[in-house]
C-alpha cells in the first residue's frame, strides 16, 4: 500500500469515526431531553408500591398495625379507628368510645375483625349487606380484670383470642377468660400456634395450647 492510499484510508476511517461519535452524542442529548428519562429509576423485579396519605384514607396520622383479610382487603389499626381498603375505596369504622385502635386480628373462617383500643375490646363483622357491625367483648371480661388500659398484640391461636395489656396476658376461648399476671409486659408474639411474651422482671415465657 502506498503512502497516499494509507493516508486516504486513514482520513476516511477518521471521518467515519467522527461521524459515529457525533451521531451517538446527539442521540444521548436527545435522550436526556426527554422529561423524566434520566430521573426515573426502574427497579426490575421489585413490587409496585403506592403510598396513601391521610387525606386519601381519611384517618389519623398514626397506624399501629396492618393486616390482610378475605378478598385481599387491607385492614389497618389507626388512631381514628379501623380502616378498610378493598383496592378501590377506603372505609373507616370508629370504636364505640372513639379512642385509638391499637391492634387488630382477623379470623378467616368467621370473618370477624378483632379490635383492641384504649380500654376497648370487641370485633367487627360484616352484616348481610357487607357493612361492618361492632360487638363489644370487654363486658364479658371479669370485673376484676376489665380495666384494660391499652389492648395490644391481638393474636388468634389454638381456638382462642389472646392479647396483652400493660401487666397482664388475656386469653378467651369464646366461653371463658384466663389471664396471666406479669410485672410488666411489652410484647406478645406468635410463632405458628405458639405464643411468647416477656415479663420485664422474669424474662421470656411461652404459651402452648
Amino acid at each position: 500500500m502506498s503512502c497516499k492510499d494509507y493516508c486516504h484510508n486513514y482520513i476516511r476511517f477518521f471521518t467515519l469515526n467522527m461521524i459515529l461519535k457525533i451521531i451517538l452524542a446527539w442521540a444521548f442529548l436527545l435522550f436526556c431531553s426527554i422529561p423524566g428519562a434520566t430521573g426515573q429509576k426502574i427497579d426490575f423485579g421489585l413490587p409496585f408500591i403506592h403510598n396513601f396519605d391521610r387525606h386519601a384514607y381519611n384517618g389519623g396520622t398514626q397506624t399501629w398495625e396492618i393486616i390482610t383479610a378475605k378478598n385481599n382487603r387491607i385492614l389497618a389499626a389507626n388512631n381514628e379507628g379501623l380502616l378498610q381498603f378493598d383496592g378501590h375505596k377506603w372505609e373507616k369504622y370508629s370504636l364505640p368510645n372513639k379512642t385509638i385502635l391499637r391492634s387488630i386480628a382477623y379470623d378467616m373462617v368467621t370473618q370477624k375483625i378483632y379490635a383492641g383500643g384504649q380500654d376497648e375490646l370487641g370485633y367487627f363483622q360484616p352484616d348481610e349487606s357487607g357493612v361492618l357491625m361492632y360487638t363489644d367483648l370487654r363486658q364479658t371480661i371479669p370485673a376484676t380484670f376489665n380495666n384494660l388500659e391499652d389492648v395490644w398484640n391481638l393474636k388468634l391461636a389454638n381456638g382462642s383470642l389472646y392479647f396483652r395489656s400493660m401487666n397482664r396476658i388475656f386469653a378467651f376461648d369464646g366461653r371463658q377468660w384466663k389471664t396471666i399476671g406479669t410485672t410488666e409486659t411489652s410484647c406478645l408474639a406468635q410463632i405458628g400456634n405458639v405464643l411468647v411474651f416477656n415479663d420485664t422482671d422474669k424474662g421470656l415465657f411461652k404459651i402452648e395450647g
